[in-house]
């Protein structure tokens, strides 16, 4: 899955967005969404880790790093075929948020994009 959506006239305003999924009777979950604006040419680009979030994601036990304390062995795959948990729900909140609530405060022009787009297309 694709952690980026393309923007189109009338739909999702370019930006970073988290939605936010509540079940009853479970904890809320989180998932970043970066809707990019193709061919703008804001000053400033922002780029969201969305490999980064899966790789500290501890869903089903594992994330990318082993973890003596749980007794937990890195995992050899990573998938974003999966729910948040642990690091993976809050490294947006802890690391990226608050730069971008401050951008967007500020007024700053800005394009974004994740890891993702950015190895696909690194120009």
């Amino acid at each position: 899955m694709d952690a980026t959506v393309r923007a189109r006239p009338r739909q999702w305003a370019p930006g970073y967005y988290l939605l936010v999924l509540r079940a009853p009777g479970q904890t809320p979950s989180s998932i970043p969404l970066v809707v990019r604006a193709d061919g703008d040419t804001a000053p400033l680009a922002f780029q969201a880790s969305v490999l980064t979030y899966q790789a500290y994601n501890t869903f089903g036990g594992h994330s990318a790093y082993a973890d003596p304390a749980r007794k937990a062995a890195a995992s050899t795959e990573l998938s974003f075929d999966r729910p948040y948990e642990d690091g993976g729900y809050y490294s947006p909140y802890q690391y990226e948020l608050p730069l971008i609530r401050e951008m967007e405060k500020l007024g700053i022009d800005v394009d974004y994009f994740t890891d993702l787009d950015a190895d696909a297309n690194p120009e």
